[in-house]
């Protein structure tokens, strides 16, 4: 490889990092435990204890669609009464998308 595609390499990882770093830096994120509460505020240090509680959260916050909007489900087995259901105004954008994701290395479990 030349020094000059060498270059346009290292550009676009630098790009995509750069990218990556962004979204999660400025998503507003809400998370979830298995010894968390509802009456939580969904913060890392004081989560909901449900995926339902985290959704209607995000709902009446007025992010979605403004901002990226991330769900961070910490390990655990959630036992779900209902069925989750999501409508299109819980996805965002494909600029500001909703995730709801289970945290890196961590095993969740719906059930």
């Amino acid at each position: 490889m030349n020094s000059l595609n060498m270059k346009v390499s290292l550009k676009k990882i630098v790009s995509i990092l750069v990218f990556h770093c962004l979204f999660t830096a400025q998503a507003f994120e809400l998370h979830v435990a298995s010894n968390g509460s509802d009456r939580n505020k969904g913060t890392l240090s004081s989560p909901f204890l449900t995926i339902e509680k985290a959704k209607e959260t995000l709902r009446s916050s007025g992010r979605i669609g403004r901002e990226p909007c991330r769900v961070l489900i910490h390990e655990g087995v959630y036992r779900l009464k209902t069925a989750l259901r999501f409508g299109v105004e819980d996805g965002g954008t494909q600029k500001n998308p909703v995730s709801y994701e289970a945290v890196k290395n961590e095993k969740v479990i719906l059930t």
